[in-house]
């Protein structure tokens, strides 16, 4: 975990829904993103342009079609270029909360048995 001084405060969705959705374009306060860290996971999906992110000290480039996944407690940050691009955010502690087959699936995430590549180029073929 990081600084508290990184730490969104930011409710993300409600107990009920813990998830939240960004739709972001040239001119939208938030289109540039600080530095900062949550207890959610964030899917960043790059519609159009470039957007250079940071996660955890590694840079990423990501285009049109790319997606990234930055863990809870990742420091992040980025800088759109020319980009709009969207942001999913979801707690997957409230997911699981009360469901058995989410909390089949999503636990192995949630205590970090299943480590996600955090960049998904729209190039790259599963294997």
């Amino acid at each position: 975990m990081h600084s508290l001084t990184f730490h969104e405060q930011t409710q993300h969705g409600t107990l009920e829904f813990p998830a939240d959705y960004h739709y972001l374009v040239p001119g939208h306060p938030r289109y540039h993103m600080p530095f900062h860290w949550h207890k959610e996971w964030e899917i960043i999906h790059v519609i159009e342009g470039t957007f250079i992110a940071y996660a955890d000290d590694v840079e990423y480039t990501a285009r049109s079609g790319d997606c990234l996944l930055i863990r809870d407690g990742m420091l992040h940050g980025g800088t759109p270029v020319d980009c709009i691009y969207e942001c999913f955010l979801f707690d997957l502690h409230g997911l699981y909360r009360s469901l058995d087959l989410v909390k089949k699936y999503l636990r192995p995430f949630y205590r970090r048995e299943i480590q996600p590549d955090i960049y998904y180029s729209r190039d790259k073929t599963p294997e």
